[in-house]
């Protein structure tokens, strides 16, 4: 069964695609893992973003991709680390 992405599961694709997993206790694979996310979907999101941002990536993206983007690209790293991983 395809994963539904939810508004959650895009706020922590844009989040690494602008500043990677550095701040974070985990990689790339667990943050996809742990939301029910395939690896290699997830990674497809980050380059969602990507094109969005004019800087190549997949232009396969939906209106919620796009939503996100639009509404959380210019928020500052703390804050949308805070949003992306509530968690944390």
């Amino acid at each position: 069964m395809a994963h539904k992405w939810v508004e959650s599961d895009e706020l922590a694709a844009l989040y690494v695609y602008y500043y990677g997993v550095d701040q974070l206790p985990y990689g790339l694979e667990e943050i996809a893992y742990s939301r029910g996310i395939k690896y290699s979907n997830f990674k497809s999101r980050i380059e969602n973003f990507r094109n969005l941002d004019d800087k190549g990536g997949q232009e396969d993206y939906d209106r919620g991709t796009r939503d996100v983007f639009e509404r959380y690209r210019d928020y500052p790293e703390p804050e949308l680390r805070r949003i992306a991983f509530p968690e944390l």
